[in-house]
C-alpha cells in the first residue's frame, strides 16, 4: 500500500488557462512527494473545469463547490493551527480521513510562468481522458488531423495547407469537453488562445503559440513553438510541426509520462521550528 502524503490541493477561480497550469502543478507535486491520496477543490463554475480535474490522472477526488456557495475559498472552510486541518463542514472530508491531510496546496502556491518551471519542462505529467469518455473525432482512425484554433486569422488557408499534406484540420471554436476529448487525439495544434494551448500542452500534443505576448505561462514542453509571424507564414509552422510529429499518422495515442525521481526523506506535515 502507497504510505505516502495526502495532499489537499485548491484551485483558484482565475482563467480556464490558469485552471490547466494549476492542474499541471499540483500534478507535478503528487507526483514528486508520490501522494497516496490527493483531492482537488475548486470552484464548479463551468463544465469546462470538471472535466479538467477528471483528465488530471493525480487528481483522486474532486471536490466541485457551487459557484453561489458563499464560502468559496478552502482556507474559509477550515479551522487551521500549527496542526494540519483539524475541522471541516462536510461529512465527506472525515470519510476519506482527509482531515488528516499532510500538506495544504493554495492557489498561491500554484502561480508563476509554467514555461520557466524546470520541473514541468523535464517530465511533465501529462492528462489522460476520463474512462467513461466516448467523445471521438469525426476523422478515421488511421487519418491524422490538426486541431486549429477558429479564432486564428488565415485559418481556412491553414486547413487548405493541412489537407495537401495528407491530413485533415478540425476548427475548435472553444474549450468544452468535447473539444478536449478530439484535442487529445490530434497530431498537432496551432492556435493563439490560451486555454486551447495549456491543454494541448496537458495533452501532451505539439503546438504552436501564435501572437502569444506572454507564452511562458501557457508553453513549456521542450518542441513546441512560439511565434509572432503573419497569416502568411503559418504554412511553414505547420510543416514544421509535421515534422516534429512525424511518430503520429492517426489519431494521436494518449502519451504516457517520462519518470520522475520521488523525493525521499520529507516529514509532512512540516514542522514548525523556533527560530
Amino acid at each position: 500500500m502507497n504510505s505516502g502524503p495526502k495532499l489537499m490541493v485548491h484551485f483558484s477561480d482565475g482563467s480556464l488557462s490558469e485552471f490547466v497550469v494549476e492542474n499541471l502543478i499540483a500534478a507535478a507535486i503528487a507526483r514528486h512527494l508520490a501522494a497516496s491520496q490527493v483531492v482537488g477543490a475548486f470552484r464548479l463554475s463551468s463544465p469546462e473545469r470538471a472535466f479538467v480535474v477528471d483528465c488530471n490522472p493525480y487528481i483522486g477526488t474532486g471536490f466541485g463547490v457551487d459557484p453561489d456557495a458563499p464560502a468559496t475559498l478552502l482556507i474559509d472552510w477550515f479551522e487551521a493551527s500549527m496542526y494540519p486541518v483539524v475541522e471541516c463542514p462536510s461529512p465527506e472530508w472525515y470519510e476519506r480521513d482527509m482531515h488528516k491531510s499532510d500538506l495544504i496546496i493554495l492557489p498561491s502556491m500554484m502561480k508563476g510562468a509554467i514555461g520557466r518551471m524546470k520541473v514541468l519542462r523535464d517530465a511533465p505529467p501529462v492528462f489522460q481522458l476520463p474512462s467513461e469518455c466516448s467523445i471521438e473525432p469525426k476523422v478515421p482512425k488511421d487519418t491524422w488531423f490538426a486541431c486549429l484554433d477558429g479564432t486564428l486569422a488565415g485559418c481556412s488557408v491553414l486547413a487548405d495547407h493541412i489537407a495537401s499534406m495528407g491530413g485533415e484540420a478540425v476548427v475548435l471554436n472553444d474549450a468544452s469537453p468535447d473539444s478536449m476529448a478530439i484535442l487529445s487525439r490530434a497530431r498537432f495544434c496551432i492556435g493563439s488562445d490560451a486555454a486551447l494551448l495549456a491543454l494541448a500542452g496537458a495533452f501532451a500534443v505539439p503546438m504552436a503559440a501564435i501572437g502569444l505576448t506572454d507564452h511562458a505561462r501557457v508553453v513549456w514542453r521542450q518542441g513546441d513553438i512560439v511565434v509572432d509571424i503573419g497569416e502568411q507564414d503559418l504554412p511553414g509552422v505547420a510543416d514544421r510541426l509535421l515534422a516534429i510529429s512525424s511518430d503520429c499518422t492517426g489519431w494521436r495515442r494518449l502519451k504516457e509520462e517520462a519518470p520522475v525521481v520521488v523525493a525521499e526523506n520529507i516529514r509532512l506535515p512540516l514542522e514548525l521550528i523556533d527560530a
